[in-house]
This record gives C-alpha cells, structure tokens and sequence, in this order.
C-alpha cells in the first residue's frame, strides 16, 4: 500500500482523552470500576464464523463493532476494551494466509501490506471504542491478546519477534489514543512477560490479566495455578494492574484473586467467563445467568478485585446486574 492511501485512512481519526481523574487515580481512591463484557461472542451472535478475523470488523463492518461497545457502556461499563484481541501483526499473518482478510480491498487496504493493515485495524479499533461513549467518558484499554501462543514455546517465533510484534501492536494503540494497555488471557506466562517488557516503557498504565487453568494447556502438564499466581509480582514488578480473566471456572478465577490479593497491593481485575462453555445443538452456550455474574460481581469484590467486568459469554445483560452490585458497594463506601 501506498503511503497517501495509508494517510487517507487514518486521516478522519479524532480521538478524544478521557476528561475525568485517570484511571489509576480513581482506582487509588478505592472506587470499583466496571469493564465490559465479551467482544467475541457477541460478534458471533451478529454473524462472525468461526475461526473468521472479527478485528478486521473494525474497517469493513465498524457499525456492528461501535453497536457492541455502545451496548455496554448503555448499561454502565466504564472500562472498554477495543477490538484487538487479535491485532498484532503475527495473528493478522495468520488470517491473510488464510485468505480471510480480502475484504479489505473493498476499503483500499492491501492484505498483503500486513504492518499496515495492522496499524489501520489498531487505530479504528481504538477510535470505535472511543465513539461508543455518546458523549459520555470511559476509559478505552487496548486489548492484546495471545501473539502465538504454542508457536512460542515449540521454537516456531523468536523472543524477539514476539516481543516486536506486541511492541508495533501498543504503539499503534498508543497512536489510536487508548488510555491503557490491557495485555489478557494469555495462558504462557512466558509469552505474557514478553508482551509486558515490550510495552511497559510506553508511557501508558499496563494491565496484565492471566488466564488460569488447572487442566494441560499448550502441550504443557497443567501447573497448580497458586505457583503461577504467586508469581504473578514477581514476573510483571512495574505493572499498573494485574489480574485474572477468561480460564475455565469461575470458582477457580475467584479463589485466585483473592490469593493474587494477599500477595500485591496494586488494583486487581477479575474478568471471569460466564460459566464453562458447552456445545448446544452446534452453539457454544454459557450457563451462568445475569444474576449469576451478579452474585459473583459481589464475591469479587469481597475477594479484593478492584475491576469487574465479564469474559467469553457475558452480555449486556450480565454486565447490567453486576452494574447494580458495583454501584451498591462504591455508595457504601461513599464513592459515587
């Protein structure tokens, strides 16, 4: 791609910061603050099929992507999460490889100019979850999922590459204008530190948020998850947030946040999947109800986490019941 056609793209991306206390500093006042619920079953349920790249959505159907961050911040999220679980540029090789990424001819993008079609898919992610606010203020954390997951640990990419990838990816973030980095649901801890050290030195606050699991994961013998969480301090000293999200039981999420509590000061995520998923009649299915996700916005609370917010399965509707709980303990404690 040409460098003027790379310009025009970007060229109506007007980001808005924040106006209220940073982020850091509300949580420092003891508030509990509310993230948002899933991106990628929600882009399901709007047509995304499975395996398909859903942050390409952010160019080619940014509509349905502004829809599900706005539905969110509708029912009281203030943290907001782009659309770029997928974004660095090694997953997009995958896609274009795949052939999945040809929709972005039709918006003068080539698939092929793969460090652009990154940048691109990074900045109208973040400028997507800034628009869904209406004139309201959130918080936008861009989101960094897994690089490589298995392909890291097999000897397929370099430290270096990984590390290089999540750099470009925060960069363009930080270029969308997002208010932190969210680095999540990264089940090797190896890859996550790689991602941490890349990015720490950004001038952004950084989140680091694992996923926990006690069955195998990535060709490894499954690791009794209270080794991993203690050294949770230990492998990400300098960030701002850390956390657990996504795994497989919600039981198992809530028992390490709060021994993820008494080992860190720092505010501490708790961004639990709405039950373990099953296959019904050919769809994936969630068990735990809004009022469910509710009673256990309460015990995550009570376990010491400082955000709240829903993983793979949680709606709108979830995150509206564990609104009322949050709401609830902040007027308690006289912070609202």
């Amino acid at each position: 791609m040409s460098e003027a056609k790379g310009a025009n793209q970007t060229a109506d991306l007007e980001i808005d910061a924040p106006t209220p206390k940073g982020i850091l500093e509300r949580l420092a006042r003891g508030e509990i603050l509310l993230a948002e619920g899933a991106m990628g079953t929600e882009q399901q349920e709007r047509g995304l099929e499975q395996g398909d790249c859903g942050e390409e959505w952010n160019i080619s159907i940014p509509d349905r992507v502004r829809e599900i961050h706005r539905s969110y911040v509708q029912v009281g999220a203030e943290i907001i999460y782009t659309n770029t679980f997928g974004a660095t540029e090694l997953r997009l090789a995958e896609h274009r490889a795949k052939g999945r990424l040809e929709d972005l001819r039709e918006h003068g993008i080539d698939p092929d100019d793969l460090r652009e079609v990154t940048r691109l898919v990074n900045l109208h992610g973040a400028r997507l979850a800034r628009e869904a606010s209406e004139g309201g203020v959130h918080f936008v954390a861009g989101d960094m999922g897994p690089a490589v997951g298995d392909k890291l640990i097999n000897g397929f990419f370099t430290e270096e590459e990984v590390s290089a990838t999540y750099r470009d990816q925060a960069l363009f973030l930080k270029e969308g204008g997002v208010d932190l980095l969210a680095i999540e649901t990264v089940f090797d801890p190896q890859e996550s530190t790689l991602a941490y050290r890349a990015v720490k030195d950004l001038g952004l606050p950084v989140l680091v948020s694992l996923a926990i699991t006690r069955r195998s994961h990535l060709g490894r013998p499954a690791t009794d998850f209270g080794i991993l969480v203690e050294k949770i301090p230990e492998l990400y000293p300098d960030a701002d947030i850390v956390g657990i999200n996504c795994g497989q039981d919600i039981d198992l999420t809530l028992e390490a946040v709060g021994a993820l509590r008494g080992l860190t000061d720092k505010p501490i995520l708790a961004k639990p999947n709405a039950g373990i998923p099953e296959y019904v009649k050919g769809k994936i299915f969630y068990s735990l109800t809004p009022d469910d996700l509710a009673s256990y916005a309460k015990r995550f609370a009570e376990a010491g986490a400082n955000i709240i917010g829903g993983c793979c399965g949680t709606t709108p509707e979830h995150i509206g019941a564990m609104r009322v709980v949050v709401s609830t303990i902040n007027e308690s404690a006289g912070l609202n």
